[in-house]
């Protein structure tokens, strides 16, 4: 999967961060190759990613949401750009249909417009030139 950059510049401090506590904890230090590892190389605790996130999102004024959260925000952002659903399934593991009926969420903005373009559609005089 391709990551943005912003990922692979993470990726890379982290390789940086990491390679420092390796020195410092000597053999001790558990390298099992893990990307998102501990001070000591070990695997940290699930929750540990939710209260690290819930700190920073504290930290920067943001509301509380849960960390999957962000999931549903980066499949609605993609498709709201007009990323094909397929693409925006694949990078998130789903089948499309999945992406589209458990992640993807309606903007209102959206609504309102699709909405009003059915208005249109349905005031058109009859006419075979206003046929669908």
């Amino acid at each position: 999967m391709p990551l943005a950059p912003f990922a692979v510049e993470a990726l890379r401090t982290t390789g940086r961060l990491q390679a420092r506590d390796r020195v410092f904890w000597g053999e001790d230090y558990v390298n099992d190759g893990f990307a998102c590892a501990d001070a000591s190389g070990r695997p940290p605790r699930p929750e540990t990613y939710s209260t690290v996130f819930h700190r920073v999102a504290a930290k920067a004024g943001l509301r509380r949401v849960r960390l999957h959260d962000l999931r549903h925000t980066s499949v609605t952002l993609l498709l709201n750009a007009g990323i094909p659903v397929h693409v925006v399934a694949s990078i998130h593991g789903h089948d499309p249909v999945i992406t589209q009926r458990i992640y993807a969420h309606t903007q209102h903005a959206d609504a309102v417009a699709a909405v009003a373009t059915l208005d249109r559609i349905l005031r058109r005089p009859p006419g075979p030139e206003n046929r669908l």
